[in-house]
């Protein structure tokens, strides 16, 4: 049976509180969370109490596991009223990056949880005891086994997340504090697909069964249009579609890194007006800006723009269905063609960097030590002569016409690609069509996208992505080494055990590539220089609780 223990020792992080070898800090597994180390500097002026954000929408609707939980509008809502039962701590982003606070995806820290332990395929957490909702009732395990249950029935993307990443099969209340979650094995992604998944987060059953009918069984409309968690903020004013204000909540369980500003969001459709808005200080921070205002925003003293490494990357996915994208030779043709320093200068302002992984680099267990692809078009003509299409072939790239960007990026990787003699034709789509013909019709030979990935903290969810019966893997990719380098990964609690197969599962992307990487997407955020601690979520939300502003 694996215990808490937060312990370091000399070369790598032991085991605390289990899973995925993410250490949590001495304090954190007594009562309460550690503090946030933040930039904020005592300028001898009072800190504000209130904080204006400019956003392209607001939140529409609030359910953490309605179909459009995806939508970014939604999630900022949702990250900062629901809890997770545990969370991952901070710790300071580079200063070259523009400061602020990212995930220490090696440290996992309690939240609702006060502790868990796993033995013999399920993991046991401990609940913290005397926690209220919004509406004033106490948490149980009786709301960790409602929100299962209402995932399963909803069969929606926590259904996906709770099997898929988590491989839970059942959930138990041992007693009014304590839940037991049954899995398929050792399920080493369990606390980092809690730590950072809205989906998953309990909800107040008490609350929410107050308004089931008997066509909505699980209150879904109700909790679309109102909270019911256990987060650290609350709603205190909601104008649909023009605002929303989030206000602190005074009996936040974690009272040392509970939030101290009101947030209002205000909808502002036009980025212009966002970058305008913000540069005359009407807003703190605006949301959403392009390459080209970002720079812009760089050059404003009053104005920090600060970046994050997160999940969003531009990828073309190869249809390995298609006889000429088949060849792994073709495809690291393809790959070493790609240029992609000048994709990121030209197209993205600089706002990008080069992906060596298939993994993203702030994830615990990245490695670029396989990365062979440099740009080279000397060393992509000699992959496509030694590949099966020696004397090339044509082919179609599809992507969204609602991304102009997209389109730049296009015809860059199509200049490039005729030089291996790949002739491409580029098509332009909708973006709902074009994820229906990939995702389900597979009928597309080259798909390109930027979005964010649906990807947890750890190296393995590659895994749960494009292995076999992956739930990204629409794409027809097989390789027996990464499937094999999968299956151990998933065999074992503890990372320093499940590194070497994380760096086999991104060994064996890299030798055959199940996608051709294009570059990766800072999420990028720009603030008033006042503005402090801002804090990274891989989703794109921003965690509010560790923001100040002076």
């Amino acid at each position: 049976m694996s215990k808490v223990d937060s312990r370091r020792r000399r070369g790598g992080l032991r085991l605390a509180c289990v899973a995925l070898g993410l250490t949590v800090m001495t304090t954190a597994c007594g009562g309460g969370g550690t503090s946030s180390t933040g930039d904020a500097a005592d300028s001898g002026k009072p800190a504000k109490t209130s904080m204006s954000v400019a956003a392209g929408a607001i939140a529409e609707n609030i359910d953490p596991d309605a179909p459009s939980a995806v939508v970014v509008a939604n999630y900022q809502t949702v990250k900062n009223v629901y809890e997770p039962l545990v969370r991952f701590g901070y710790q300071a982003n580079d200063a070259d990056l523009g400061g602020g606070l990212k995930l220490d995806t090696q440290k996992v820290e309690p939240a609702l949880a006060t502790s868990w332990e796993y033995a013999d395929n399920a993991w046991t957490f401990k609940l913290r005891e005397g926690v209220k909702s919004h509406a004033g009732n106490e948490f149980t395990s009786a709301d960790v086994v409602w929100t299962y249950e209402r995932s399963k029935a909803l069969a929606a993307t926590g259904a996906l997340l709770w099997t898929k990443f988590m491989g839970v099969s059942a959930v138990e209340a041992v007693d009014k504090y304590t839940v037991k979650f049954t899995t398929d094995g050792a399920s080493p992604m369990l606390l980092a697909t809690m730590a950072v998944a809205s989906y998953v987060r309990p909800i107040d059953s008490t609350e929410a069964k107050k308004h089931v009918t008997a066509d909505d069984k699980w209150a879904a409309k109700w909790l679309g249009e109102n909270a019911a968690g256990f987060g650290a903020y609350a709603i205190s004013d909601w104008q649909r579609p023009r605002s929303i204000t989030l206000q602190p909540r005074p009996d936040y369980w974690d009272a040392a890194n509970s939030g101290n500003l009101a947030v209002t969001t205000q909808a502002v459709t036009n980025p212009a007006q966002r970058l305008n808005a913000l540069t005359k200080g009407d807003v703190d921070i605006a949301l959403g800006l392009t390459p080209q205002q970002v720079t812009t925003a760089s050059q404003n003293d009053s104005l920090t723009v600060v970046k994050f490494n997160a999940n969003t990357r531009a990828f073309v996915y190869p249809n390995l269905d298609d006889s000429n994208i088949a060849d792994v030779k073709v495809r690291q043709a393809m790959w070493t063609a790609v240029p992609t320093k000048d994709i990121i200068e030209r197209v993205y302002n600089g706002d990008a960097f080069e992906l060596k992984s298939p993994v993203s680099p702030y994830i615990a267990g990245y490695t670029d030590e396989f990365f062979r692809y440099d740009h080279s078009m000397e060393k992509a003509k000699a992959l496509m002569a030694e590949s099966s299409k020696p004397n090339g072939f044509k082919s179609e790239l599809y992507y969204s016409s609602e991304e102009p960007i997209l389109q730049q990026v296009a015809e860059i990787l199509k200049s490039s690609w005729a030089q291996i003699g790949i002739d491409i034709q580029l098509k332009a789509e909708p973006n709902a069509q074009l994820q229906t013909r990939n995702f389900n019709n597979h009928d597309i030979p080259l798909y390109m996208e930027d979005l964010g990935a649906t990807e947890v903290p750890d190296a393995c969810s590659i895994g749960a992505l494009w292995a076999k019966g992956g739930i990204a893997n629409s794409n027809n990719y097989h390789d027996d080494t990464f499937n094999k380098a999968f299956e151990d990964c998933l065999d074992q609690v503890e990372f320093a055990d499940r590194e070497p197969a994380m760096k086999q599962l991104q060994k064996a992307a890299i030798d055959n590539p199940m996608v051709i990487p294009i570059v990766g997407l800072y999420s990028t955020t720009v603030i008033r220089s006042n503005v402090q601690n801002l804090a990274f979520d891989p989703s794109g939300a921003t965690p509010y609780r560790t923001v100040t502003v002076k």
